[in-house]
């Protein structure tokens, strides 16, 4: 099924004002040059966890002993010289490596990862992991896969940590995590987030249906959107992030089809295809985040799944780096100075029409409202407390990544005053847009 992209033309690279005269391209797709995943033989990416009893009775095969949120990991990888050679020659291609983890060895698959983040082996890279590449079945502690993310854009490290929780704590499908310090042959490259993949673990956590295909705004094609295309031959620039066997590359078609209505039947017209009260929910949190890296600002960094049995299609985050409204490329970087207004995250195409339509803007700036108080329920403040306690330790060691402990605290500092004020901030700004 899977659907080769197109050459993406190259992406400047801007020098941003960050530390250690570190040069990173702003927000574009997550790969542009990368091959998709493919699968493991014998499709293993859709399989039963093992039983096996690792470390006593209590230990569940469901990734969750990995994502324990009170924990800092320790993760080692041991490469061979030729294990090496290949990352450096050709990094975002698939190689062998050996995973240590709580003590035990693993023969795994992995590579270099990121576009704006990617980083080589002699910096801080991001890493992709696939447990079962090798050896087939193999998963760890019930995860086939999984990205270790290496906070070069992120200077307080709890962005992606922070947002995909509260997405989470509010019912909304979102990765987990959990940090880890890595080493390579031994020498230390600092702290990383444990990141789930959307794969058959993470889908069976949310639906009742994990046996659909799993699509992301196609990273050769950067933009890419429903309304990309013909009405005869729509959508053809999504990428395939998970091939499932339950759908086909038709049923997206249908949808991208669907969502052309005209004003006057467009929810009518969607609602086969689309829960809005849980789309715009999604959205909603995005933008109490502001994570304007996302599908409703900059059409980027989110991926669709479409769950055969209902025929829904579901919308959910990811590359959340730049939330708080953090955009490492002025000349002064702040903690919130992007997506901070509702009203700008109008630019993915069913957020351009839900803003269009009436009914359909009540609803999400209802959402937004719920978002607000969500930010307020979840004590997410006092989360950004407890992870500083727990990471803090870490970060003066994080010698390879671009922000020191100077950028920390200050970011740090900058975070914890702007997500005190979010959520009045939002409710003053959907008051002035709900008035006549």
């Amino acid at each position: 099924m899977g659907w080769s992209g197109l050459g993406l033309a190259a992406l400047a690279v801007v020098g941003g004002c960050t530390p250690s005269g570190l040069t990173i391209t702003p927000p574009g797709p997550d790969e542009t040059d990368a091959p998709r995943d493919t699968q493991p033989p014998g499709d293993s990416d859709v399989f039963e966890p093992d039983t096996e009893d690792l470390d006593g009775p209590d230990v569940v095969m469901d990734g969750s002993l990995v994502f324990d949120e009170q924990e800092v990991h320790s993760v080692g990888l041991e490469l061979t010289d030729q294990e090496l050679r290949d990352l450096r020659v050709a990094p975002r291609e698939w190689t062998t490596g050996t995973l240590v983890f709580r003590d035990r060895s693993y023969d795994v698959g992995l590579r270099l990862k990121g576009n704006t983040v990617f980083q080589t082996m002699d910096g801080k890279p991001a890493f992709k992991i696939d447990m079962n590449r090798t050896v087939e079945g193999q998963d760890l502690y019930g995860l086939p896969s999984f990205y270790l993310h290496n906070f070069v854009l992120d200077p307080t490290r709890m962005h992606e940590r922070i947002s995909y929780g509260a997405f989470r704590a509010a019912g909304a499908p979102a990765a987990r995590t959990a940090y880890a310090t890595v080493t390579v042959n031994d020498e230390p490259y600092g702290i990383y987030l444990i990141v789930e993949k959307q794969n058959a673990t993470f889908l069976e956590q949310w639906w009742d249906d994990a046996s659909g295909s799993v699509y992301e705004s196609g990273s050769f094609n950067w933009p890419c959107d429903l309304n990309s295309g013909s009405m005869d031959n729509p959508c053809r620039c999504f990428e395939v992030d998970r091939e499932g066997e339950g759908d086909s590359a038709a049923d997206l078609q249908e949808l991208c089809r669907a969502v052309r209505a005209p004003d006057a039947t467009w929810l009518e017209a969607l609602e086969p295809f689309v829960d809005m009260e849980a789309f715009v929910q999604a959205q909603a949190m995005e933008i109490a985040m502001s994570h304007f890296d996302n599908y409703g600002w900059n059409k980027n960094n989110f991926r669709i799944y479409h769950e055969p049995t209902t025929g829904r299609w579901h919308w959910t985050p990811w590359s959340a780096d730049l939330s708080f409204g953090w955009y490492p490329w002025d000349a002064t970087p702040e903690c919130g100075e992007y997506g901070q207004r509702p009203e700008d995250y109008a630019n993915g195409y069913l957020m351009q029409r839900c803003w269009v339509v009436e009914d359909c803007k009540t609803q999400l700036l209802d959402a937004v409202l719920r978002a607000a108080d969500e930010l307020e329920r979840q004590d997410v403040l006092g989360e950004l407390d407890r992870i500083d306690e727990l990471i803090a330790p870490y970060i003066e060691e994080d010698l390879r990544n671009p922000y020191d402990s100077f950028w920390y605290e200050r970011e740090l500092s900058c975070a914890r005053t702007w997500l005190a004020q979010r959520p009045t901030a939002l409710r003053q700004m959907v008051a002035a847009l709900q008035e006549p």
